[in-house]
């Protein structure tokens, strides 16, 4: 019998080839799958990274113009009586008043975003007593949304017999 150019038939023949083609076919599967959630990770974290930088670029520029203010009110010159007047008439303060020690307080606040204020307060001593600025408070505040602070009605364990309206 002449058995060159036939193929050996019968129980376990060719089972070799299949199995490593469906292992191949799964493997590739996987670390198809594996890049295309890598990829979406990368995007997600650029987008991420993107927000923060701009977040912090708005930041450090309502910084700026806080200490630009706080500078200007350090040269405001005048008697403890006309400086909060003065103090009002410069841009992002708020409130400004005299102290019964001859100092002022003076509230600002400063957009950073939409939704965020750098805000402070500053304890200044007229020039002419010998000058100078105490940032007392100086932070990032959100804004508040409107009902963000009510609670809402929660379960109380209790089931009533009428309906519900």
């Amino acid at each position: 019998m002449e058995e060159t150019g036939r193929r050996r038939q019968g129980p376990g023949a060719g089972i070799g080839v299949g199995a490593s083609s469906v292992l191949a076919v799964f493997v590739v599967l996987c670390l198809t799958t594996f890049a295309v959630l890598s990829l979406a990770s990368a995007r997600a974290d650029l987008r991420l990274s993107q927000k923060a930088a701009r977040q912090t670029a708005l930041y450090y520029e309502a910084d700026a113009r806080g200490q630009l203010l706080l500078s200007r009110l350090g040269a405001l010159t005048g008697d403890a009586g006309t400086l909060p007047a003065l103090a009002k008439e410069l841009t992002y303060v708020t409130d400004s008043r005299a102290t019964p020690q001859g100092r002022i307080l003076v509230d600002f606040s400063i957009p950073v975003t939409d939704g965020q204020t750098l805000t402070g307060q500053a304890d200044i001593a007229p020039l002419l007593s010998g000058g100078g600025v105490e940032l007392l408070t100086y932070q990032v505040v959100a804004e508040d949304d409107a009902g963000a602070d009510r609670i809402p009605d929660l379960w109380d364990g209790t089931f009533s017999s009428a309906p519900p309206g």
